[in-house]
């Protein structure tokens, strides 16, 4: 924070725009180029119901968690997809968007959708979109999230969470007078809104200890969840090459 060479950009939705890749929020990405990059957008591009030049939809979300956001969060707009504009066909609302016919309806990611891009109706389906790994706005929450672990919700940690809050919603500041149990709470939850899509929940849910309860209250991820799951086994490898079998991760033994 103190070398000012990073800092978060204006315009949140402009975070995930090719014609924006790597700019002064972006510590490290994984880079794609074309035509063998990134296979991100065609991924979570929605396909179904009068969707003529769709994607595979493999990834998407919940519209439960889309709901959780405030309307005044442009944060909401720029990670869900919620109707698919096709000139000069029709617009499709997320509510006929279809993986297949078990699944529900839901809005796709947002973040990996780069309109524009005319490869995007090509064979190979790649783009040159880059994958943040860590940028600004991370280092950001981590701050707050040390600061009150450490001295309570103080000025340093105040500071840092509503940098990142006031950037998509600068008429919401995080309240006044939090306790350090609230102001966690509020810590946790711009960690899920910042990022979310961005591969982070995992990690931070376990090391918060509350990747059981979360999993297990959760419609989808809840049908194959396993406490054990939250670790992975070690290689088959190590034992090949001599490791004790016994010291195997419980549940993969």
């Amino acid at each position: 924070m103190d070398m000012g060479v990073y800092h978060l950009v204006d315009n949140f939705a402009s975070l995930f725009l090719i014609a924006n890749k790597n700019g002064p929020e972006h510590i490290f990405s994984f880079q794609h180029t074309e035509p063998g990059g990134s296979m991100m957008s065609i991924q979570s591009r929605p396909r179904g119901g009068g969707i003529k030049k769709g994607g595979w939809y493999l990834w998407n979300t919940q519209e439960a968690f889309m709901n959780t956001f405030a309307n005044s969060d442009a944060r909401k707009d720029a990670s869900f997809l919620t109707e698919l504009v096709q000139p000069p066909y029709d617009t499709i609302p997320y509510t006929k968007f279809a993986r297949n016919s078990n699944d529900p309806p839901c809005p796709a990611i947002g973040k990996w959708q780069d309109f524009g891009r005319e490869n995007i109706y090509d064979n190979a389906k790649r783009t040159a979109l880059i994958v943040p790994v860590f940028r600004y706005a991370e280092v950001l929450l981590i701050r707050a999230e040390a600061e009150n672990e450490a001295n309570g919700p103080n000025a340093a940690a105040y500071a840092a969470l509503n940098e990142v809050r006031l950037r998509s919603d600068p008429t919401h500041p995080v309240p006044a007078g939090l306790s350090q149990a609230a102001f966690r709470d509020t810590v946790r939850k711009e960690w899920s809104y910042e990022l979310a899509f961005e591969i982070k929940r995992r990690f931070n849910i376990l090391r918060w200890g509350i990747m059981d309860d979360v999993m297990a209250n959760d419609p989808h991820a809840s049908k194959g969840y396993q406490p054990y799951k939250k670790y992975y086994p070690i290689p088959q490898a190590e034992f090949d090459a001599g490791m004790d079998p016994d010291l195997q991760t419980e549940g993969y033994r």
